[in-house]
């Protein structure tokens, strides 16, 4: 909905790992996941892109990775693509790491490789080939150099950009039974020894939590009730089973759920994602 709002309605987000020419047609302007962009590199090939935006672009900071590769290969047709990268750090351990990437923006501007490595680095031929790092040469023009091609802003400079920032703190009772149980369930280890096993302290606890689980539903219950005004309430939960057990019993309390976790395909965690986005405020929506 954001970028609907900034960039209009023709755009379009590549999903999943099997590319479609259908996707790109009419479409101004182009999202895709680094996940899915080497599936995706030969179908974008096909065009001439005017316009290129990196986010994270410090990641991009070697040749050999995939994300590279398949970015590379998405421009073949395009050698007077304007590329722009977004970083908000944008830190490079080394002169390679950087030449790698200024060399994407503007190829051999700052030279080759070699070139760039023996000029800022004091680089030699080696005795046994490669190249040998003296140090840092150069640091004051290098710098120079970089601000034309770098531009940044602070924290400072972003905030009155930023909308107000809203906290609402709601007070909730826990019940906190389970810890109770096994705070007990030790202490009567410690007194009769070894006559009861781990395995049924451990079947007395998850008893324990699973007759809680009603009471929290029914906590979270009153939270929703409290959040009136709010479209989309995040509820976060420990474990993957968690979650789509609160997703059920959300739902079944007219709710929209839309839950995503670890144990999902990228493209049903992006699905979820933008549903989330998407939602029109009509009623209420959760999220697990």
């Amino acid at each position: 909905r954001e970028r609907a709002k900034w960039l209009g309605d023709d755009l379009v987000t590549l999903r999943g790992l099997t590319p479609d020419h259908a996707q790109l047609v009419g479409a101004h302007w182009v999202f895709v996941n680094y996940e899915v962009l080497l599936a995706w590199a030969p179908t974008l090939a096909c065009y001439a892109w005017d316009c290129l935006v990196l986010d994270e672009f410090h990641e991009l900071r070697s040749r050999k990775t995939q994300r590279m590769q398949g970015m590379l290969k998405a421009l073949t047709f395009s050698p007077d693509c304007a590329i722009f990268g977004l970083s908000a750090t944008p830190t490079w351990k080394s002169l390679s790491d950087l030449w790698n990437v200024l060399d994407l923006i503007y190829p051999r501007r700052f030279g080759t490789y070699s070139q760039f490595i023996a000029y800022y680095k004091g680089a030699l031929p080696g005795q046994w080939g490669g190249l040998v790092e003296m140090g840092l040469t150069h640091g004051p023009e290098l710098r120079a150099r970089l601000s034309s091609v770098i531009f940044s802003r602070t924290k400072a400079e972003l905030l009155p950009d930023l909308p107000p920032l809203r906290r609402r703190v709601v007070g909730v009772e826990h019940p906190g039974a389970s810890k109770r149980m096994a705070t007990a369930a030790h202490a009567l280890v410690s007194h009769l020894g070894e006559t009861i096993s781990d395995e049924a302290i451990e079947k007395l606890v998850k008893g324990v939590i699973r007759k809680e689980t009603p009471r929290k539903i029914a906590r979270l219950k009153d939270v929703l009730a409290a959040c009136t005004d709010s479209k989309r309430l995040l509820v976060l939960c420990e474990t993957r089973k968690d979650a789509e057990k609160a997703g059920i019993k959300l739902a079944a309390l007219g709710l929209t759920v839309r839950s995503f976790h670890g144990g999902q395909p990228m493209a049903k965690r992006l699905e979820a994602i933008d549903a989330i986005r998407a939602f029109d405020g009509e009623g209420q929506a959760a999220d697990t």
